[in-house]
């Protein structure tokens, strides 16, 4: 049975989305700092995600209680499409890279679970260690 999302799904999914990205670079920050005592001052470089840098493919679903969530899947628009912003596959959409499946040790694949019924998020994953 096909789920519908509304506008005002898609832009709680939008913020929850959001937050997981902020909390996901925050808790790399963190990490980045405590391997790195000494650059604290200078902060350690440490991963950040920017959502604006990758394509996501929603999958709307309900579970048995008949709550919404969202499996959000995003691929690195480099994966996808060359600089000058053409699609580098023009049948990307249709072969959207399912991240569960990936292990490419880096950030260019994404996932995470957002609860629409209770205004929650799970954890921001990525594949491999970056």
């Amino acid at each position: 049975m096909p789920v519908e999302l509304s506008v005002d799904d898609l832009a709680l999914a939008e913020q929850l989305l959001s937050q997981a990205f902020e909390e996901f670079n925050l808790a790399e920050q963190r990490y980045a700092d405590s391997v790195n005592p000494k650059k604290k001052k200078r902060k350690a470089q440490a991963m950040k995600l920017d959502p604006d840098n990758y394509v996501f493919k929603l999958i709307p679903k309900k579970n048995e209680s008949n709550e919404m969530a969202i499996w959000i899947l995003g691929n690195s628009k480099d994966r996808v499409r060359s600089r000058n912003g053409k699609d580098t596959d023009k049948n990307w959409k249709q072969r959207f890279i399912d991240p569960q499946l990936v292990c490419d040790g880096g950030a260019g694949y994404t996932r995470v679970l957002i609860h629409l019924t209770n205004k929650s998020h799970g954890r921001l994953a990525i594949n491999g260690e970056g």
